[in-house]
């Protein structure tokens, strides 16, 4: 359990950019989260061209993954006002241009389950059919599950750091956990966080989609008069043994809860509603995580938003708590993000509106 309380305004740690790549929207304003409802079964990604993105070279040989990564990195940084995400030097396939931020200052963690899965599903059925000498040399390093986040790294220069976190389903929640952490740590003034996905063929039910977000600190926004969308505010990893000798329940969440009701007191929240994005489906796990969190955010005072993430935002795999929630970013309402993995991982992490005072000090810093 981590609260991710700063010590003073300026330290909290703010997503200032956000760059979703999916079926449903290529950015948060242009997400249409109702269209997943009405699509359980869409397959494909015909949505995708990476030319307006990436321009016409450097990624041909890239997995699925990486190329829709680095896609929402570019509007996620074009979000954050760091970057012109149509500007020339995209298309010549150049980086971001002077307006991106420092290499040495800049990390990346990214979660993942399936960005290399059909890779080597396909070098598995070549090898096993025709033999090693049948693989293509473009492809062999795409082997590697950390290669969407590595590539990403090198093509954009970012040195800080380079994580890739694997944990089942809730590895895109707990990127942005490990991104807070570096940013606290002062390991990096940056930090591109998210997940990445590709399109699975053998019963996995995962299609290709990704999310980024930007984090830095609330003072490097000042500095540059930017505004923040959302702060990190706190977060919950449990493990529940699948045997089911322990359920979540409200104690697991209680202390957090009442943190963030004081933090929405002490900001002047004009709402004490609180929206919590989470797995639908039904999941025996999910449904006992929460209604353990929603009884302990309504002892806590909140009054319970609860949005229920549509079947077929599942099949965006780690990627789909992070999009989900992208959509509910800006209400003026705290938001819970919450995610389960079958095997009885639970992560919850919460995002509160950035207090006026911070984003009225553009400039001052």
């Amino acid at each position: 359990m981590g609260s991710l309380t700063p010590t003073s305004a300026h330290d909290a740690i703010v997503v200032s950019g956000l760059g979703p790549m999916c079926r449903y929207g290529q950015s948060r304003h242009g997400l249409d989260l109702h269209a997943a409802a009405a699509s359980v079964s869409a397959t494909g990604d015909d949505w995708f061209d990476p030319q307006p993105h990436l321009g016409k070279h450097g990624h041909k040989y890239q997995v699925q993954a990486s190329r829709m990564l680095w896609a929402a990195t570019k509007v996620a940084l074009g979000d954050a006002g760091l970057a012109d995400v149509d500007d020339k030097v995209s298309q010549e396939n150049a980086g971001l241009g002077e307006a991106r931020p420092g290499g040495p200052s800049v990390g990346v963690c990214i979660g993942t389950n399936f960005a290399v899965h059909e890779t080597l599903r396909g070098f598995d059925e070549t090898i096993r059919s025709v033999g090693s000498g049948a693989l293509q040399p473009m492809m062999a390093p795409n082997f590697s599950v950390n290669l969407p986040a590595s590539l990403l790294s090198l093509k954009e220069g970012y040195q800080a750091l380079n994580l890739t976190v694997t944990n089942p389903v809730v590895a895109g929640l707990e990127s942005l956990i490990a991104a807070a952490g570096v940013i606290a740590s002062e390991r990096a003034a940056t930090v591109i966080a998210g997940a990445c996905e590709d399109a699975t063929a053998d019963g996995h039910g995962v299609e290709a989609a990704a999310c980024a977000l930007v984090l830095e600190r609330a003072s490097g926004l000042a500095a540059r008069g930017a505004v923040g969308l959302a702060r990190l505010a706190g977060h919950v990893q449990r493990f529940y043994a699948p045997s089911g000798a322990r359920s979540p329940s409200p104690e697991d969440f209680r202390g957090w809860m009442d943190r963030l009701a004081q933090e929405a007191a002490a900001h002047a929240a004009a709402s004490k509603r609180l929206i919590v994005s989470a797995p639908g489906g039904g999941a025996p796990l999910a449904l006992r995580a929460t209604e353990a969190l929603a009884e302990a955010a309504r002892a806590a005072g909140f009054e319970v938003v609860l949005r229920e993430r549509a079947p077929a935002l599942a099949r965006l795999g780690c990627a789909a708590a992070l999009i989900h929630g992208i959509a509910s970013v800006g209400e003026g309402a705290p938001l819970v993000l919450l995610e389960c993995s079958p095997f009885g991982h639970v992560v919850a992490i919460a995002l509160a509106p950035v207090p006026a005072a911070l984003n009225d000090d553009r400039g001052a810093a």
